[in-house]
């Protein structure tokens, strides 16, 4: 999240699927850098080389998707660790009793909200 508290947009790479698609790429690349046209003709076995990259580039979108799941489940526990803190400050800062007791009755019910959660999704 940016600081702004709007999401990023998360984009993907992704390999046409279609032959067609496939050929309209080679041809805008051909277009950008015509020294290549040469070498290109001379490329064996471009739809092995495409597929594989195709395969990698699958692999690398699986782990982003993890890795982005875990920073969502971590941001969570950040969250609450401030909740924790922010009533644990009250119980030092607070000079009424009665304000103290509830404070800590908070931070028990946020100890126990997160204790639930870890159960459930273990």
């Amino acid at each position: 999240m940016s600081s702004g508290g709007k999401k990023r947009k998360k984009m993907r790479m992704t390999m046409p699927k279609k032959q067609e698609d496939l050929e309209k790429v080679v041809e805008e690349v051909m277009e950008i850098h015509p020294e290549m046209a040469h070498e290109h003709e001379h490329v064996h076995g471009l739809e092995d080389v495409l597929s594989a990259v195709e395969v990698i580039i699958d692999s690398f979108n699986t782990r982003l998707r993890e890795v982005e799941r875990r920073m969502e489940d971590l941001a969570a526990e950040v969250a609450t660790l401030y909740n924790l803190n922010a009533k644990l400050f009250e119980v030092i800062l607070t000079s009424n009793p009665e304000r103290r007791k509830q404070a800590l009755r908070e931070a028990i019910e946020i100890l126990e909200k997160q204790r639930k959660a870890e159960v459930v999704s273990s």
